[in-house]
């Protein structure tokens, strides 16, 4: 294959991974796609990040939707946009990988099967999540590593390699997957000299300095704005109360894992069967390089499993190594023929699960995609609240829909935009019973979830009865005003 028929395939590849999302572009925004947004913002205006606005997530993830919102400006049509740019970036690394590892005809499947795969719309890939955006820095850096090891470029761009391993990481916390994957890799390297020595001691030197670089300007910058409260956000509340070892939500794997299957399972089935077959024919012979796969593989289940939580979008973690695996192992099948009809096989399942989604009606998309009604109540209140404001008029969304702040181009009046967070961090609930009943509360309340449900003891409850009266109705949610105003 030639380097222009390599480029002109993997570029075809590109334009499938936008077209599979445009239908998105003009869908509401989620939860976490408008709670960056609006924390992103609050922070451009002035807000101290960590403790006038919070979330459990790095700098990187804020600075980079305060960037674009300052750029590109923050409607759903932009998110999406920069959701699509960080998914060519998989594309193209995960063409780059499968290539260096194997064979320009494997780079080329792999970017169809990434542009696929990733870009599914019943595992919410089509939004701005922080596993697309962490996972693209992380394939990109993997992707820089392996044309140092096995492209024999020259070693500076395994630097390259630890700063995007860097930058995953600073967009979330799970984004070590490929740094993980390739630091094992030199390790064994070293152990079992699959390569000069001298040559492994710089490149494991330059991938963890290019790694320790990023982390140490977040750490500085968390210094700065103050330790705790950093150290708690990016690391404290994932220990106390949020991840595999505790308060992981097990029911929902196995939900979510039925939506992952269809799309996951024919990768895995196909590509397992694939390499089964060509080792027992002995016609190709499987080398070290592939053991980076597997490492991979492993690293991303752990990074996938790490949060406890199991969201649909966190599947799009483990579907770049199981696309890049799945594509070398399909082209180590003799016959071309096969290896295209099992290459669009095993991609025909997303595919369709994506384009079910991309023919229902806009306001029926979230339910679909990501089980979750608010959505189209989000941008409704917006409106509302946006028509009928008077200046210096707050809104609090109670206790938790993080993307009517998106919406609303709003300031949170309250630090904790997200469910978990308001019943779980230690004081959260005291700070909300004090904003409820201060002076200086919201003007309206819009009641997204019961009282009781935020706060058992029935304070919050009580304070609303008391200092706010039910004013309408938007889209099946209660929206209370201040009793005095």
């Amino acid at each position: 294959m030639t380097t222009k028929t390599f480029r002109l395939s993997v570029g075809a590849s590109v334009l499938l991974t936008a077209l599979l999302r445009l239908r998105f572009f003009f869908t509401p925004l989620t939860s976490d796609e408008g709670g960056y947004l609006a924390i992103g913002r609050a922070w451009g205006h002035g807000r101290d990040l960590y403790r006038q606005v919070w979330i459990d997530r790095p700098q990187g993830l804020l600075a980079l939707f305060r960037f674009w919102d300052n750029v590109f400006g923050g409607s759903t049509a932009s998110i999406r946009v920069m959701a699509t740019v960080f998914a060519a970036l998989a594309v193209v690394s995960s063409a780059v990988i499968a290539r260096s590892i194997s064979s320009a005809r494997a780079g080329v499947t792999a970017a169809a099967f990434v542009a696929v795969v990733s870009s599914a719309a019943t595992l919410e890939g089509f939004i701005a999540n922080g596993e697309l955006l962490s996972g693209a820095l992380s394939v990109a850096g993997l992707a820089a590593g392996c044309v140092v090891v096995f492209g024999h470029r020259k070693q500076r761009w395994m630097f390259v390699s630890g700063v995007f391993a860097g930058l995953a990481m600073s967009i979330k916390q799970s984004g070590f997957d490929g740094f993980a994957a390739l630091f094992v890799w030199l390790l064994l390297a070293l152990v079992f000299s699959w390569h000069e020595r001298a040559f492994l001691w710089r490149s494991i030197g330059l991938l963890v300095g290019g790694l320790a670089s990023v982390l140490a300007l977040l750490a500085l910058h968390g210094a700065l704005t103050g330790w705790h409260d950093w150290w708690f956000a990016v690391a404290g509340y994932r220990l106390d109360s949020r991840s595999a070892l505790v308060g992981a939500d097990w029911s929902r794997l196995h939900t979510t894992a039925m939506y992952a299957m269809p799309t996951l399972a024919p990768l895995l089935i196909v590509g397992a069967a694939c390499g089964i077959s060509a080792r027992l024919r002995g016609g190709v012979r499987f080398r070290n390089d592939h053991l980076l796969l597997l490492l991979w593989l492993l690293a991303a289940a752990a990074a996938f499993v790490s949060g406890g939580q199991f969201h649909r979008h966190y599947w799009i973690t483990v579907t770049f190594p199981v696309a890049i695996g799945a594509a070398v192992l399909i082209s180590s099948v003799r016959r071309q023929g096969l290896q295209i009809a099992l290459a669009v096989g095993v991609m025909v399942p997303s595919l369709f699960s994506t384009l079910r989604i991309v023919g229902l009606p806009r306001d029926e998309v979230p339910t679909q995609s990501s089980s979750d009604s608010r959505l189209v109540a989000d941008e409704k209140i917006a409106d509302w609240y946006l028509a009928n404001r008077a200046p210096g008029d707050t809104l609090y969304a109670f206790c938790a829909s993080a993307g009517f702040y998106g919406n609303a181009l709003e300031d949170p009046p309250f630090p904790y935009l997200w469910f978990d967070g308001v019943r779980l961090i230690p004081g959260v609930l005291d700070a909300l019973r004090a904003m409820l009943s201060s002076s200086d509360r919201p003007t309206f309340v819009a009641v997204y979830q019961l009282p009781r449900a935020c706060d058992e003891s029935g304070t919050s409850e009580a304070l609303l009865e008391q200092n706010y009266v039910q004013l309408t109705s938007v889209h099946g949610v209660k929206i209370l005003v201040r009793s005095d105003r």
